[in-house]
């Protein structure tokens, strides 16, 4: 051999040469056999990261410009129509190939929709976060001029009242009266975003208690304790904040109505700042003790929650009209 000129070789096309994701696949129980499907969501363990990466050849290529690159790399694979790979298993891995491809497209996809809804779900929460915040910061002037405006907790179900105006009869199941506050929370949207966040720290309800504390037992249909309530807080399907019996307020104020201790250690406090208002203030330990994943580091100490009564006429009308062009985004 010459001093200085290249050794000739050629790319081994062996499988041990293939990518690891399709030797992966393939060493599951049936695959081989073609007995048991490929499921998509296999693939996803190789696809960490969508982005575009910068590529660096690994093998005899990088080294001889006669050598085709095989390296893992995806976009360094032949395409379908070379098939430079001939061995028996040829087609299988062509074929799995192109499914490892849509995958990776249904990803990106369900990717730039996530990103787009959360971006609507924030901008929705810090619209109802700063109508909240403006009421609070009244009332607290208010306060401070002695002010206090009295208000109606407790209302009757949207149900009750149709009936009440059909001058129908109200059973007694449906005689305990209620408030429930839908919640907004920027920080935790921005922090904590699911896509399915409308089920997360959606709302904090509260009933007219219907238990006699002294004796634990439930009182008789329709037989409540007038202007006491007990409450939770809807958190997910796994976990909710408690609130114990306490007397409903009669004016808006920033007297603050503590939780129940959540596992024992942590407490979440609501005040009632107005007849469709409500801020509550829950800490991280909270946060944190009730997600499946860690907190970012710059997640706030304290997550402020601001509640809107869900069945204020403008609020329904507002959540009905951003539904409508989230709906409209996504055909887009």
């Amino acid at each position: 051999m010459v001093k200085g000129k290249k050794k000739e070789k050629k790319a081994i096309k062996r499988f041990s040469d293939l990518p690891a994701w399709y030797r992966r696949i393939m060493s599951r129980p049936g695959v081989c056999e073609g007995t048991v499907d490929v499921n998509p969501m296999w693939f996803d363990e190789d696809i960490s990261d969508l982005e575009e990466k910068p590529f660096k050849c690994r093998c005899d290529a990088a080294e001889y410009s006669d050598v085709v690159c095989w390296c893992d790399s995806d976009d360094r694979y032949d395409s379908v129509s070379e098939r430079s790979y001939q061995d028996d298993d040829a087609d299988c891995f062509y074929e799995m190939k192109e499914q490892r491809e849509e995958r990776k497209s249904d990803l990106k996809r369900d990717r730039e929709l996530f990103e787009k809804e959360k971006k609507a779900e924030l901008r929705f929460h810090k619209r109802k976060v700063e109508e909240v915040r403006a009421v609070y910061e009244a009332l607290k002037e208010k306060e401070k001029a002695g002010d206090h405006s009295p208000i109606t907790f407790l209302e009757d179900s949207e149900y009750v009242t149709k009936l009440k105006k059909a001058g129908k009869k109200v059973p007694p199941y449906l005689m305990p009266k209620h408030k429930t506050f839908n919640l907004y929370c920027a920080d935790y949207v921005e922090n904590c975003y699911h896509d399915d966040t409308g089920t997360y720290w959606r709302y904090v309800e509260f009933n007219e208690d219907e238990f006699d504390d002294k004796k634990g037992a439930k009182r008789s249909r329709g037989s409540v304790l007038e202007n006491e309530v007990t409450g939770h807080v809807y958190v997910n399907c796994n976990n909710q904040l408690d609130f114990s019996t306490f007397v409903v307020p009669d004016h808006a104020s920033t007297k603050t109505y503590w939780s129940d201790a959540y596992r024992g250690k942590y407490k979440a406090a609501i005040q009632f700042i107005g007849q469709d208002y409500a801020r509550m203030t829950v800490s991280r330990d909270i946060i944190e003790a009730t997600e499946s994943d860690p907190l970012p580091a710059s997640c706030p100490k304290v997550f402020e929650f601001m509640g809107i009564n869900r069945y204020s006429p403008k609020l329904v009308a507002e959540e009905e009209e951003d539904m409508k062009k989230r709906i409209a985004a996504r055909s887009q």
